[in-house]
């Protein structure tokens, strides 16, 4: 989804609302210091302080030092991505890599919860380069404040639910990670990967096959890309990343899905638990047999050599059993997301163009939640 930009005043007022004015970009927030940037190589796996890359929703790492930039829920702090133009809200003290830019909005104009979306997705990524200039110089139909944090109070209902259902599949993931972690035992059987699992191919999927609804993810190397009504494989997998510096990052699929040709699909052999596969590979170092000096990759034959140690019958069915409740659970909360993510698209063009008052949008997400 793309929203109108405007490039001069006159052209913003051509479309203004009556009781709203226009503003240039640059001229409704303030951009705040940064402290240190910090890079890759001085982070920790954890820490009390987050450093925020340019994507939408990871962290780079952590640090113990002084945070660099202060937010909270009262008082929070939006961030945009020079280079991918990824923006996001922050609510927790956190620090930066070069080129992320921490935001608020103008005290007495622009609320900084409602500066997220009115700011998101006027940009687009066209070459390499920094688009914050970009940015700063497009002008917007703005409404009056009070309204500015309605809009954002409803917009935010939504994204509050779908961050909620995010955690959820992560405390899922967390939980049965635990416990296959303690249930761990000298006497599990050791198998190679290739010998109880079939690593499978992903495949390049053209944009104009995938969208933002469909029945079966696609899954590149970094992330959920879209959603299609085609799978490349069904049934039960896992999509591991392969190339770039996401590699060995698995997700399991319970229901098929789409893996682009950026990582690839791991389906167990009969007489094989799919599940007990997923948590040790959860578990394993993939940086132990990284390849590649510049783009790292992962070795198809290094996977299917991997030795897995994995558990006895009556540890596995227990836990499998469990892990396939939580994990269907968990499949339901995301499959809701992308309906209230479809919900959240269809008003936000309409809000923050006026044709929509606050009180019927209230109602659609009242529906909706």
């Amino acid at each position: 989804m793309e929203l109108p930009i405007y490039q001069t005043e006159e052209d913003a007022l051509l479309v203004c609302p009556d009781g709203w004015t226009v503003s240039k970009a640059e001229d409704a927030f303030e951009k705040l210091p940064t402290g240190r940037i910090w890079e890759r190589k001085e982070l920790l796996c954890d820490g009390t302080v987050p450093v925020l890359d340019q994507s939408l929703a990871d962290t780079l790492g952590f640090h113990r030092d002084e945070a660099g930039v202060s937010a909270s829920p009262e008082s929070p702090v939006v961030t945009f991505a020079n280079h991918t133009c990824a923006m996001r809200l922050v609510i927790r003290p956190f620090s930066v890599i070069q080129n992320v830019f921490p935001l608020v909005g103008r005290p007495a104009k622009t609320d900084t919860r409602f500066l997220l979306y009115w700011l998101n997705r006027r940009v687009h990524i066209e070459e390499y380069k920094g688009h914050f200039p970009d940015l700063r110089r497009l002008w917007f139909p703005l409404p009056p404040l009070a309204e500015q944090r309605a809009i954002a109070g409803v917009l935010g209902a939504l994204d509050d639910k779908i961050e909620s259902n995010r955690r959820t599949r992560e405390i899922v993931d967390q939980y049965l990670l635990a416990e296959y972690l303690g249930r761990h035992r000298p006497d599990w059987v050791s198998v190679r990967l290739g010998d109880c699992a079939d690593l499978l191919p992903g495949k390049f999927l053209d944009k104009a096959h995938y969208g933002e609804s469909g029945t079966y993810p696609v899954l590149g190397s970094n992330s959920e890309m879209g959603w299609t009504e085609t799978p490349l494989y069904d049934g039960e997998l896992i999509c591991l990343a392969r190339i770039g510096s996401n590699f060995g990052a698995v997700r399991l699929c319970l229901n098929g899905a789409w893996i682009n040709n950026n990582a690839s699909a791991i389906r167990a052999k009969s007489g094989f638990d799919l599940l007990s596969v997923f948590y040790f590979l959860k578990t394993f170092d993939f940086g132990s047999i990284r390849r590649g000096s510049g783009q790292p990759f992962l070795a198809h034959n290094d996977v299917e050599n991997l030795e897995l140690r994995l558990p006895l019958v009556k540890d596995r069915d227990n836990l499998m059993e469990l892990g396939r409740v939580l994990s269907r659970r968990a499949e339901l909360a995301q499959q809701e997301s992308r309906v209230l993510r479809n919900v959240r698209d269809a008003l936000l063009p309409e809000l923050l163009s006026g044709r929509l008052r606050v009180s019927d949008a209230e109602k659609a997400v009242e529906g909706a939640l």
